[in-house]
């Protein structure tokens, strides 16, 4: 359907991708296109805009909140259309055929923006006191028009220079210095495909356009667009050598990885507090289910009311500091009253599906991403006994997690599970259920989150986020920690949380290395 766009379309239906790609959300709504119009805006459009004071800034922070729920950390190059974003390009199709025109024009978009009521749009534009039906006319006489001008162009006076061309002139002179501007900053980076990122960093770099004045005007400069642009791609850099390594190398060596509570303590929070600080705010404020409690000065970390939601597991690697400075609003409803709190609301994901997936793993197939992801594939090997005998051929070690029963692809005429794997001799250790209970637990880089805590004491554990606490002792020293539980657990793997509590209190955490 694109080839039916002008290039200014093309551009808004670029630049709502754009944005969704800029506030992290996981598909292309009709916001965004909204967004876009904003920042596209030229002639009578960018005069609508002005008169009701609707500036690209105000508008990005109102969209963002509406937004929220759709937040994603998975990184995507291209966010993909919506449902309700695929409808609205098929109402501006609609709408440009009605007025005799072939060819979607920006004003087209624009009416099907105005028209959309499945969306969060008319509330935004009523915080500007925006007439949507003045400008509905407005903008339905503009489109009319050009569509008269393109049926007839034997009666204007540029005719013989399309309507999109000559209002794009100035840079449409300029482009082939962009492009290369723009290939060249792509070899420097050694990036392989050229992205809006290098473009847009050319054009600001020449401050001679009009183009780049009004970015300017947005705040945008080419130092600060510079700057920003490093920023994302050190977390990107980040993200992918403390959370999707980590996991691999994990998943690899037969541990059970978390890469939740990675992201929780190395990435996500870290950031939202750097932010924080940065914006002179006093709180970070979550959707996690937990309770946070002050008490003579100390801030606890305490279970959420919802014990089948409750998320207090994978915040164990929060400090004090940041405990004093976050906010968890949800930690005192069940998950059935908030959903309940948002249908009232009306909100968009009010009975959206739980996911139980990791973020950039949205299918839950861990193995063919990690293929993907390497570039390579695994060989098949031998699945042995705990005594080392060859009892049988697996198809690829990562396809194999600790505890497993189901799609092991050989029957052994008993239930055997997945004991232990080992990457170098490429073999799949495995064992009868009773075999695989442990009493003893090891990890490191415990955090503790009550004060004056002893080296030995009682308390309750968790090993996995889905289970309910077990009776333990705890030996501390120093950031290691062993526990022993009062009766065996079942299929302990390296690479989870090992989280204590007192009561509904959580006392601390760290990474299991160590299973006995």
């Amino acid at each position: 359907m694109l080839e039916k766009f002008t290039e200014k379309a093309i551009n808004v239906v670029t630049e709502a991708q754009n944005q969704a790609k800029l506030m992290q959300n996981v598909s292309v709504q009709p916001e965004h296109f909204l967004l876009a119009l904003v920042k596209q805006a030229k002639g009578i459009s960018l005069n609508v805009f002005r008169t009701y004071k609707v500036t690209f800034e105000d508008l990005q922070k109102v969209v963002d909140e509406k937004l929220r729920f759709e937040k994603s950390v998975r990184i995507v190059s291209t966010p993909p259309f919506s449902t309700a974003s695929k409808d609205l390009l098929k109402k501006a199709l609609d709408i440009a055929q009605k007025s005799g025109n072939q060819n979607i024009l920006y004003e087209h978009i624009f009416l099907a923006v105005l028209n959309d009521k499945s969306s969060y749009i008319p509330r935004i534009l009523e915080r500007f006191n925006f007439d949507i039906y003045k400008t509905k006319d407005l903008i339905s006489r503009l489109s009319q028009k050009k569509t008269k001008r393109q049926l007839h162009p034997e009666n204007d006076e540029n005719s013989g220079l399309p309507e999109e061309l000559l209002q794009t002139d100035n840079l449409l002179s300029g482009s082939k210095e962009v492009f290369d501007k723009a290939l060249s900053k792509l070899s420097a980076s050694n990036y392989e495909i050229l992205g809006t990122e290098q473009i847009l960093s050319s054009i600001l770099e020449d401050s001679n356009t009009e183009l780049t004045q009004i970015l300017g005007n947005l705040g945008l400069t080419s130092e600060i667009f510079e700057q920003k642009l490093k920023e994302v791609t050190s977390r990107k850099d980040e993200f992918e050598e403390k959370v999707i390594n980590k996991f691999i190398k994990t998943y690899e060596n037969g541990g059970t990885p978390n890469p939740c509570i990675d992201c929780n303590r190395y990435l996500k929070f870290e950031k939202l507090f750097q932010r924080m600080y940065e914006l002179r705010f006093d709180y970070v404020v979550t959707g996690h289910y937990a309770i946070v409690e002050e008490k003579d000065g100390w801030f606890y970390l305490k279970k959420g009311k919802d014990d089948t939601k409750d998320q207090s597991y994978v915040l164990y690697s929060l400090t004090q500091s940041q405990l004093s400075h976050i906010k968890f609003p949800l930690g005192k409803y069940s998950k059935v009253e908030i959903r309940k709190i948002a249908e009232e609301q009306r909100f968009l994901n009010a009975r959206k599906h739980d996911s139980q997936d990791i973020c950039f793993v949205p299918d839950g197939d861990y193995a063919k991403f990690i293929e993907n992801y390497l570039g390579k594939t695994y060989p098949d090997g031998d699945f042995v006994d705990i005594n080392g005998n060859v009892i049988g051929r697996h198809h690829g070690i990562i396809r194999y997690t600790n505890g497993q029963r189901k799609g092991l692809g050989i029957a052994f005429g008993k239930p055997m599970y997945v004991a232990d794997k080992n990457i170098e001799k490429n073999t799949v250790t495995l064992c009868t259920n009773d075999e695989l209970f442990s009493s003893e637990v090891n990890a490191v880089d415990f955090n503790a989150l009550v004060p004056n805590l002893s080296s030995e004491f009682k308390c309750k554990a968790r090993v996995r986020y889905n289970m309910k606490e077990q009776g333990a002792t705890a030996y501390v020293n120093g950031d290691k920690l062993k526990v022993v539980f009062d009766e065996p657990q079942r299929a302990v793997t390296c690479g989870q949380a090992l989280v204590l509590y007192d009561r509904d209190t959580v006392v601390g955490g760290g990474t299991i290395i160590e299973v006995e």
